[in-house]
């Protein structure tokens, strides 16, 4: 799980670098394109699983199905720069809330009122 964000990373600028200097690793027509993302292994997923639910009714978010790969791209970045900031020992920063102790209850709103 740690070792295929990077590499989709990888695979994904050299793909991109393949085709800005010319040689498309694929024809350059949208099917092809669409196969190669994965979107087409994405749709059977989600078909076969409408199918074996019976869930008819899912089949209107289809068309979220192409931002699947932005989304996964996202998470593989971010999954990247934690593994950066933990190979540098970075500390934890967390966006803790201030507590400042002051509770204003609402009439009503606890049992013992």
């Amino acid at each position: 799980m740690l070792a295929v964000p990077p590499l989709q990373l990888l695979a994904l600028s050299a793909a991109l670098a393949l085709i800005a200097v010319g040689h498309s690793p694929l024809p350059a027509d949208v099917p092809s394109i669409a196969l190669w993302f994965g979107l087409g292994a994405a749709a059977v997923n989600v078909t076969a699983a409408v199918l074996l639910d019976r869930a008819w009714r899912d089949l209107r978010f289809l068309y979220v199905l192409p931002v699947v790969v932005l989304f996964s791209v996202f998470m593989s970045a971010v999954t990247v720069h934690a593994l950066w900031l933990e190979w540098r020992r970075a500390p934890a920063r967390w966006n803790k809330v201030d507590r400042t102790g002051v509770r204003t209850p609402r009439k009503g709103f606890f049992i013992d009122d």
